[in-house]
């Protein structure tokens, strides 16, 4: 039997970790590995359409402070890692050449993962519409913010999603209202904003609900659901 001596161990070591993949995954709740993916489902109703369609979103690089993503094809996130915790700071179109920083940076999860643990971030309507078809009616091209209140509801949460059934997941609910202009601007209506999410440790964000409505006659309501397909393994 030959004996592989302790420098030619030493030096065949690193080459066997990176053969067989030992290199730990980030077990966050949202993940940061460069090159981690995640395949999602989407489906979106606003005013009667519905629209179901595929997300794509893949972690392209990071250092100590920042993490960069990629939605399908043409838009990257920035995020950055501060004392509070992940947030979410710039939007960028790569096909029009053009980024946008958030106004106020989001915090997407805090540093401190605990049951009733609570921020706020600024949002934006994306769903809610006006029934009536004048233009000055229509919110959808409006960037018009509403302040969420997030809060940890639950550590433990079992979430089934066609990728599989998740146990232990984090559970995130956010809430909000805002007023937006109606009638051709004669008068205002107050939206409810509601939004949820289930982020497992390791594996990310599994599903996410938004819903937008309002008692208001001249607005419909619009809902939004994402669930996770697959993910790198």
């Amino acid at each position: 039997m030959h004996r592989l001596s302790l420098a030619k161990l030493a030096l065949l070591l690193p080459l066997i970790s990176l053969l067989g993949g030992c290199a730990p995954k980030d077990a966050a709740p949202v993940p940061t590995d460069p090159g981690r993916w995640w395949y999602y489902q989407t489906r979106a109703k606003v005013l009667k359409e519905i629209t179901e369609q595929r997300l794509l979103v893949t972690n392209l690089g990071r250092d100590e402070n920042f993490l960069r993503q990629r939605r399908q094809a043409n838009w990257d996130h920035r995020y950055q890692f501060t004392g509070e915790g992940l947030m979410h700071t710039q939007y960028f179109n790569r096909g029009e050449g053009m980024g946008a920083l958030r106004a106020a940076p989001a915090l997407v999860l805090p540093k401190n993962i605990a049951v009733d643990e609570r921020w706020t971030f600024t949002s934006a309507l994306k769903l809610i519409e006006s029934r009536t078809f004048a233009p000055e009616d229509r919110l959808a091209f409006r960037p018009l913010p509403v302040t969420m209140t997030a809060t940890i509801k639950s550590l433990d949460e079992a979430v089934n999603v066609p990728a599989g059934r998740f146990r232990g997941c984090i559970r995130v609910d956010a809430e909000g209202e805002t007023q937006v202009p109606t009638d051709r601007g004669t008068s205002f209506a107050v939206v409810r904003v509601e939004q949820s999410e289930w982020y497992k440790p390791g594996v990310g964000l599994v599903r996410m609900v938004r819903k937008e409505s309002s008692d208001s006659r001249f607005l419909d309501r619009g809902e939004y659901t994402q669930e996770l397909l697959e993910t790198a393994p």
